[in-house]
């Protein structure tokens, strides 16, 4: 028992002497060699960003025509009302009034009205 104790601390004495990676200072490594030809591919968000905002504002684009196509129909369809029920008598702000107690977006009923009046 008193042999091993006595080696141990040999050991340890001996070892003590030694310099241990954490003594030899910051290791200076060397960047991995590339294959001639290889090239490293980044990730190129600009494209990414410039995509998606040509979607977006084809979608913006594609929206207002729609919108303005059905405003377009919406004072075709409020011009007929108005001749019609202007051949029977009934003025234009009758008309304005009556459409409006109906919900109908005041400046489109006054395109309409100016659309037909001469």
């Amino acid at each position: 028992m008193i042999s091993a104790i006595l080696t141990a601390l040999q050991k340890q004495t001996a070892d003590a002497g030694k310099i241990t990676p954490k003594d030899e200072g910051p290791k200076k490594t060397t960047p991995p060699i590339r294959k001639t030809g290889e090239v490293k591919k980044q990730p190129n968000y600009l494209i990414w960003v410039l995509a998606i905002l040509g979607i977006a504002i084809i979608i913006l684009i594609v929206f207002l025509i729609i919108k303005k196509r059905k405003e377009n129909e919406n004072i075709g369809s409020l011009r007929k009302y108005l001749i019609e029920n202007m051949r029977k008598g009934y003025t234009a702000q009758q008309l304005r009034d009556a459409l409006l107690r109906y919900g109908y977006n005041p400046k489109q009923v006054d395109n309409a009205i100016r659309s037909i009046s001469p």
